[in-house]
């Protein structure tokens, strides 16, 4: 993590830096360094069980924080994604998966598993992880420099936005469309289609 635009593990932090982190399980622990600096607030019964967190102490010295108190910045990954292709969960940023879990989550449109056609996220997936030259050759998958995926989704999903709002930023990430057809959910992702040859006799 960042502490202004120092890495934290910058040897001018050493000694002035006590970070303690719950990385959101369902099952975590409240906090022990939280509970021992203020147990008249914080108990064992404040577990923010699903929710990462941490707790930062720094060190007051005037030669680290020339500014003062600097802003704290985390770089978070956040849910496990399922994925029909291999039917695990792991995190990703792909769309398609992205829009699986929104579909089926309680936070989201709650649907059931017998309305959704996972070979189409399974499909749509594929395209999002189609593997691309990048003009910048920073960009690497897999360790390959110069690549970049077809589509990723980053960022934080509002819940407050609504609906039909959270499923829109979800296809515009990926040129994507969310369809009810035939009885079920489907999941198309933007990608050029080859025409298929009609031969008439």
């Amino acid at each position: 993590y960042y502490v202004g635009e120092k890495l934290s593990d910058d040897e001018i932090f050493d000694g002035l830096l006590d970070v303690h982190f719950n990385m959101g399980s369902d099952d975590q622990a409240a906090l022990a360094s939280l509970i021992a600096e203020r147990a008249d607030v914080w108990t064992s019964d404040h577990r923010l069980r699903g929710v990462a967190h941490a707790h930062v102490r720094l060190k007051r010295d005037d030669n680290a924080f020339p500014g003062g108190l600097p802003q704290l910045r985390f770089l978070a990954r956040g849910l496990k994604l399922y994925d029909p292709r291999t039917e695990t969960s792991y995190w990703n940023a792909n769309p398609a998966l992205v829009a699986l879990y929104y579909l089926r989550s309680p936070l989201g449109l709650r649907c059931p598993d017998h309305l959704i056609d996972f070979d189409s996220f399974a499909v749509a997936a594929n395209v999002c992880d189609e593997v691309l030259d990048s003009v910048d050759p920073d960009n690497v998958v897999d360790a390959v420099p110069g690549k970049v995926r077809r589509y990723t989704l980053n960022g934080v999903v509002d819940l407050a936005a609504g609906r039909g709002a959270i499923v829109g930023s979800i296809e515009s990430s990926c040129a994507g469309r969310l369809v009810f057809s035939q009885g079920k959910y489907r999941f198309y992702a933007g990608a050029y289609d080859e025409p298929q040859a009609l031969v008439l006799t």
